[in-house]
């Protein structure tokens, strides 16, 4: 027959009025005390399954019960991690709030006079159904207050999305794209904006929200959407259409030989086109993209300056004044003669004239320096 020789430890912290009470009863007075609890028959059965049921058993078949908290060991199963070790001990029941249940911060338990297995099992069970009963509540309160969010949530993005739908369908369609953005503010104490929505700026309806509550308004704006894309769609094949008529035209009436000999083969010349079409009703303009240097906002301009406008204006009435600067390319003459350039900062420097011809820029007058093709 074999005899059962397996122990169970129990460990349990002093207070320092509990280590003066062991000082007078002769015990042991360390802060951290154990408990050896003998199988029955040398303790009471009772004591012995309670003892079971709380314990930790490692993996070397060390048992344990570490009172006011399931993990305060060290590896070696002896003692304490850490002297103040956090014990989950509730301070009270919890009580019922408005919120939900209050939730006491757990407490280190320090005994106030050395116990014996019977009591600190006792102690420790009832431990135990108080942190079962507070972590209930607790869960109970979290699913109780995400539903109460999720409800909240759920019913302003109804709200949002039916306010979305009851906006008139112009304000909630454009050509590119359903509109759910209004524009950036960023003064705070700004009246909400009212009005035609945008397409992109701050987002103020969320796309999801209106898929999942208002599914028909949103199909209905989409359909406007490709409506609306479909008219500029048209627009622009007119437009283009009346550009390709004029400009065949005007080849057949002011163009080159060469230039009708094109037309007439369904050669692409808009860029020769563009350069007679210029030089024929533009005298002495010129495109910008082919002159160098820069513009910028013209200032105490010479009265030379305002001779060359009204020559300008003379062919094109809707000329402006500009100042054109052409900077010396330093790099580039330092590179070619290899030594430090100390040239002046700009090639050319003075005013033009500017405007538009056929969609593009054009300039009059300015430096003879061109982009070469």
């Amino acid at each position: 027959m074999t005899t059962q020789t397996q122990t169970i430890t129990i460990h349990y912290l002093l207070s320092d009025a509990g280590r003066r009470e062991a000082l007078k009863r002769g015990l042991p007075a360390q802060a951290m005390q154990q408990v050896v609890v003998d199988p029955p028959p040398a303790v009471e059965s009772q004591v012995w399954d309670r003892a079971v049921e709380l314990s930790d058993v490692s993996s070397d078949g060390k048992a344990s019960v570490v009172i006011g908290h399931k993990r305060g060991m060290n590896s070696d199963h002896r003692c304490w991690s850490t002297y103040a070790v956090s014990c989950v001990v509730p301070a009270r029941y919890p009580t019922q709030a408005e919120d939900g249940p209050e939730i006491v911060e757990s407490r280190e338990k320090q005994f106030d006079a050395p116990q014996d297995a019977a009591a600190l099992l006792a102690w420790e069970a009832r431990r135990r159904v108080d942190v079962e009963r507070v972590l209930t509540l607790r869960e109970a309160s979290q699913k109780a207050r995400e539903s109460k969010e999720k409800a909240d949530r759920e019913a302003r993005d109804r709200a949002s999305a039916q306010e979305w739908a009851s906006l008139p369908l112009e304000w909630r369609a454009k050509a590119d794209g359903v509109a759910t953005c209004v524009p950036w503010s960023n003064d705070e104490k700004a009246p909400r904006y009212e009005g035609p929505l945008q397409t992109s700026g701050s987002t103020l309806y969320n796309r999801e929200v209106l898929e999942r509550y208002v599914p028909g308004a949103l199909a209905e704006a989409r359909a406007e959407v490709k409506r609306l894309q479909g008219e500029e769609e048209r627009k622009r094949n007119e437009a283009e259409a009346r550009r390709m008529a004029e400009r065949g035209t005007w080849i057949r009436q002011y163009g080159s030989p060469r230039l009708q000999r094109c037309l007439e083969e369904g050669i692409e010349v808009g860029a020769a086109y563009r350069d007679e079409r210029l030089a024929l009703e533009r005298p002495g303009w010129r495109w910008e993209e082919k002159v160098y240097g820069a513009k910028s906002e013209p200032r105490n301009p010479p009265a030379e300056a305002f001779q060359l406008l009204d020559e300008a204006r003379a062919t094109d009435p809707d000329a402006k004044l500009y100042h054109w600067a052409v900077e010396h390319d330093r790099e580039e003459c330092q590179k070619d003669s290899g030594e430090p350039c100390d040239c002046p900062k700009y090639v050319w420097t003075g005013y033009v004239a500017m405007s538009s011809f056929l969609g593009k820029a054009v300039i009059f007058g300015g430096p003879e320096i061109e982009v070469e093709d």
